[in-house]
């Protein structure tokens, strides 16, 4: 009995990340740069409605990261990961915007947020992590923020909008600044 209910539960979960994946793909906004709309816009409820999916496979998604099933998931949702790649966190914000390179490690519970609201607009803009990265467990990347190959973010660090990390730099803080 115990086996059966654990993979019926196992099941419901691979098909509710299947399901909201694929909605999610279809329905997600489409941006390459930097784009701003306003709040009462159809845009603005594809990616409400893109995150409210995403939200919705937290609770199965937490016990399947670090793991191919969780890389599947967030490949499905239309990030771009690289070969080796390993997604630590539950918490990757507007995945269809984000870039991940190879053999990057994104510790766990780093949060990736491509989106943010000023001056009553939305404001989507892409993430791009290069290859060999670590970015420290807990740590924040946020919208606009491009960081290099073989670069390190530290633990608990915040990587403000639109910030520019070079290869092999070392970033740490709040707000994240180049330690070395």
């Amino acid at each position: 009995m115990g086996i059966a209910i654990s993979s019926g539960i196992f099941l419901w979960g691979i098909c509710l990340l299947l399901l909201s994946g694929t909605l999610q793909l279809l329905i997600h906004p489409r941006i390459e740069e930097e784009k701003s709309y306003p709040l009462a816009s159809s845009m603005t409820i594809r990616w409400a409605i893109s995150g409210l999916l995403h939200r919705l496979t937290s609770p199965i998604l937490i016990h399947l990261v670090p793991s191919f099933i969780g890389n599947w998931y967030y490949r499905l949702c239309g990030c771009k990961i690289g070969y080796g790649a390993q997604i630590n966190s539950t918490v990757v914000n507007d995945s269809y915007a984000v870039e991940i390179g190879a053999e990057t490690v994104v510790g766990g519970e780093a949060i990736i947020n491509c989106h943010l609201v000023e001056g009553g607009r939305l404001v989507l803009s892409p993430v791009k992590i290069g290859s060999s990265v670590t970015i420290g467990g807990g740590a924040s990347i946020l919208p606009g923020s491009i960081i290099g190959d073989n670069a390190i973010v530290a633990y608990h660090a915040v990587v403000i909008k639109r910030t520019e990390i070079g290869e092999g730099e070392v970033w740490g803080g709040l707000p994240a600044k180049r330690i070395r």
